[in-house]
């Protein structure tokens, strides 16, 4: 879309429909102030002039001398706003036929926003850069405490924060290099080239840690599905059950009696987990049986992680190896459930390249909590920081890869003596990745993707 575009006077309606307290219609451009300047009026139902700046201004919303509700205005002007633009925040009443009736009348006279596009101008405008607006994505749809506390720290710009302080380091190395290309006669001293080394080994090092800490930010964002699966009356139910702490799924000794995938959210860590309860994987002639089965094998294709639910009090069958085929290939958890009674089940018969089972009884809550740090293993995270983690997406993270690929090879450049033009091209691509993370550097499409995600209002 052309930058013209995005110089149109836009409206939305900044809440959720339906029925509320009230409802917010946004309006950002040249255009906002005029627009709501021709239906707003005083209590006694007299235009207002101008609108004294970010106050709260109580009156009528009239159109066409008909008076559709009392509202409260509050006017932001350039470039004092979230998008940088003159912006005009109308609160009247919720329901869905008040506010559509008022924002039906602002839209005469400018058009309706794209999903996101008020974000997207305060980034076009230079208000926040791209991992700001992640951020304020991510806050807006997340699932737990812990979601919510890293989308407002990349919000509020810790994550830009960090991408500037090594820009300016990265920028103060590429000076230090150009120096003794521009003036070979004063050559950089070991000692300098051992501090320069130094100092890309520095950068590396917090790069790296904020990589590492990727997985659990990108957990913590999206969240991760864990389908259970298993032959009938294994305790799968009973163990989604535990995790839920409520009679989520119908438990009973009849085999068959999971019909449908049932699915329940829980967070394990701040992460939110989608627990998936499936149909008994068995031979049968019930064609109700053989859907839920089949919805059942839909579950294993999509989950991050297939809990593989065993009897430990009876041998392993046939019907044990029905389940072992479905989930080939997947990220298998295996556990070996009522492992308070007799353990029978021969376990060197599962495959050789599984984990260890982990025992299970569903009736005590430690056996629980061990079940959970392995979920969370097997999603990849294999320690946890005391510094919450400030890279959440796959963007982001791809990014910061090919600054640290750059500084590698600047740095093993500077220890194998190479030409100081080299190490400096490597800089620059290392540069050239932290502005394609901030967004100075980004191509359109990747804007239409990341934008149209956002909800209409926003």
């Amino acid at each position: 879309m052309s930058r013209a575009y995005f110089s149109d006077t836009i409206a939305a309606l900044a809440t959720p429909t339906g029925v509320g307290a009230i409802a917010v219609i946004r309006l950002s451009g040249a255009q906002s102030l005029s627009v709501a300047q021709r239906f707003f009026r005083t209590p006694k139902g007299v235009p207002l002039g101008d609108f004294r700046p970010r106050y709260l201004h109580y009156g009528l919303f009239v159109d066409d001398t008909v008076s559709l509700d009392e509202v409260l205005v509050v006017a932001m002007p350039a470039p004092h706003s979230f998008t940088g633009e003159d912006v005009v925040e109308i609160q009247c009443h919720g329901g869905t036929v008040v506010a559509s009736l008022v924002l039906e009348s602002v839209l005469r006279f400018c058009r309706l926003a794209d999903p996101g596009e008020f974000t997207r101008r305060a980034f076009l405008n230079g208000r926040i850069d791209l991992t700001q607006a992640e951020g304020i994505q991510d806050l807006i749809v997340s699932r737990t405490p812990e979601a919510q506390r890293i989308a407002s720290d990349i919000m509020q710009g810790k994550l830009r924060q960090r991408i500037e302080d090594f820009r300016i380091e990265l920028i103060s190395l590429a000076a230090h290099i150009a120096a003794s290309i521009d003036f070979p006669d004063e050559d950089i001293s070991p000692d300098d080239t051992a501090q320069l080394i130094g100092r890309i080994a520095s950068i590396r090092l917090q790069i790296n840690a904020m990589l590492a800490g990727s997985v659990m930010g990108g957990l913590l964002r999206a969240g991760a599905k864990v389908a259970i699966i298993g032959k009938p009356n294994v305790g799968k139910s009973s163990l989604l059950n535990a995790f839920a702490q409520m009679e989520r799924a119908i438990v009973t000794s009849i085999p068959g009696t999971t019909r449908d995938v049932v699915t329940h959210d829980i967070s394990l860590h701040g992460i939110p987990i989608q627990l998936l309860d499936t149909a008994g994987i068995r031979a049968t002639d019930d064609e109700v049986e053989r859907c839920g089965i089949d919805r059942s094998r839909s579950a294993v294709s999509i989950a991050d992680v297939v809990i593989v639910m065993l009897d430990g009090s009876r041998p392993f069958d046939v019907a044990d190896q029905e389940v072992i085929d479905l989930v080939d290939g997947c990220r298998v958890l295996p556990v070996l459930n009522k492992a308070d009674l007799s353990v029978v089940f021969d376990v060197s018969l599962l495959p050789a390249d599984w984990p260890a089972p982990v025992l299970l009884s569903v009736k005590h809550d430690d056996d629980l909590s061990v079940l959970e740090k392995e979920i969370i293993a097997q999603l990849g995270v294999t320690a946890f920081s005391s510094e919450p983690p400030l890279v959440s997406r796959a963007r982001q993270r791809e990014s910061l890869l090919r600054c640290e690929d750059s500084l590698a090879c600047a740095e093993q450049g500077m220890r194998d003596g190479n030409g100081h033009e080299i190490v400096a091209m490597d800089i620059q691509h290392a540069l050239s990745a932290l502005q394609e993370l901030a967004g100075e550097i980004v191509h359109d499409d990747i804007l239409d993707m990341l934008f149209s995600d956002f909800c209409i209002g926003k």
